[in-house]
């Protein structure tokens, strides 16, 4: 099998740190490695430390938890670390770079090199879907005890029809998964028939953790009027909104065919955009090509995601695929109508009065039509919509004690 094959994503830009750099921790009370002797080394293997779902609620979880128990670290399999370094780095964490995941021999060195410098770990968990086939392998080989494939997502609909390399790729990591893995953890159904099969219910190892996050800034605050301005978005404006990475699942493209028909009916419309990613100027060509961009705001990544959906009157989501769709939580926790993609995980419906699916296969103009009549149909108060997510199965605190139970097991 060659490198190429075994690459989870083939688009790599110049490195701009050495390969292996170690973004050390910055300092905390007590030093890194004065832990008590019951303590954990968990090493996170991620694509990125951008801010997106998986990251946030992994950052969520070290704030939450006893950092001198356990002690976290991040391999990130990309040629930066990402917006959350620094934040992590303030937590205690180390951060290690791999840039090359297509090339084997660098990644079995800089995970050598890891283990050697900052281990031994107690825990390796992975969360690159596919490609933590060959992560366990290697762990296994440095005869780490726990090691976790973590299903985010459910990439069978993008999978259907892939070459024959690629499917030789998939089948070899999912028999290395089920080989080298002592644990198998999924986001969602769907996320754990993706990676574990459908059979997986019945292996003891494989389980749901649902994600958990802190919602306190989610709450109903009315609609925030200082945001809007500083937006540029008129107090009057009817905000459709959408936060994610710009990339292909996204399906930013039908983002804004949905957005140039809800204009054509409500000229107080407006979209909203939050995030950034490789898509991001195809997405804004693709505006001025609908001759929509003078309605459209790209805010670019921002942390403030509260502020902004609590700028928002009805939220689009119409992924091709998704594990969970965290930002979904969020917006429910605002109050925010949505209308997202039939296909996304039925675990994320918490207030199901708020959450409006619809086929992809539908014209744009249909999902334009629920947009707007969402936002003027009742529905659940923001306050009682936020009081039910708290108080859900997504709860930080619960999220957080299943997966050191996990952490905490026997090899």
């Amino acid at each position: 099998m060659t490198a190429e094959m075994l690459a989870e994503n083939p688009e790599r830009t110049r490195s701009d740190v050495e390969p292996g750099e170690l973004l050390a921790p910055q300092a905390t009370a007590g030093g890194l490695d004065e832990a008590p002797a019951e303590h954990r080394r968990i090493l996170h293997v991620v694509s990125s430390l951008e801010r997106g779902g998986i990251e946030i609620w992994l950052k969520q979880v070290l704030e939450t938890i006893d950092r001198e128990r356990y002690k976290m670290d991040f391999l990130v399999l990309r040629d930066r670390a990402g917006v959350l370094e620094h934040e992590l780095r303030s937590l205690g964490c180390r951060i290690w770079v791999c840039p090359s995941p297509k090339n084997l021999w660098r990644v079995r060195l800089d995970f050598a090199q890891m283990l050697d410098r900052c281990g031994p770990y107690d825990v390796v968990h992975s969360h690159v879907h596919h490609y933590s086939g060959l992560i366990l392998r290697l762990a296994a080989r440095r005869g780490v005890p726990i090691r976790i494939a973590h299903s985010h997502n459910d990439t069978r609909p993008v999978e259907k029809g892939a070459s024959w390399r690629r499917q030789l790729y998939l089948t070899t990591m999912k028999r290395w998964i089920r080989r080298y893995a002592t644990h198998r953890i999924a986001a969602s159904r769907l996320a754990a028939e993706d990676l574990f099969g459908p059979d997986w219910r019945d292996d003891p190892q494989c389980e749901i953790i649902l994600y958990g996050l802190d919602f306190t800034e989610f709450a109903h605050r009315g609609r925030s009027a200082q945001t809007r301005n500083a937006l540029g978005l008129p107090d009057d404006a009817l905000v459709i909104g959408h936060i994610g990475r710009f990339h292909a699942r996204k399906n930013h493209s039908f983002v804004l065919e949905v957005a140039a028909e809800a204009f054509v009916r409500e000229p107080r419309a407006r979209l909203l955009l939050v995030g950034d990613g490789e898509l991001m100027p195809t997405t804004e060509a693709q505006a001025q090509q609908l001759g929509i961009a003078d309605r459209v705001v790209f805010t670019g990544a921002r942390a403030d995601v509260a502020a902004l959906m609590q700028a928002m009157d009805v939220f689009i989501f119409p992924s091709h695929h998704e594990g969970l769709g965290l930002v979904l939580l969020e917006a429910q926790a605002t109050g925010l109508p949505c209308i997202l993609a039939e296909g996304i995980p039925e675990e994320a419906d918490v207030v199901p009065g708020l959450m409006h699916r619809l086929p992809l296969t539908v014209a744009a103009a249909t999902w334009a039509s629920a947009a707007l009549t969402a936002v003027e149909a009742p529905h659940e108060p923001p306050d009682q919509a936020w009081l039910k997510v708290c108080q859900s199965d997504f709860s930080l605190e619960r999220s957080s004690a299943n997966v050191l139970r996990v952490y905490g097991q026997a090899g």
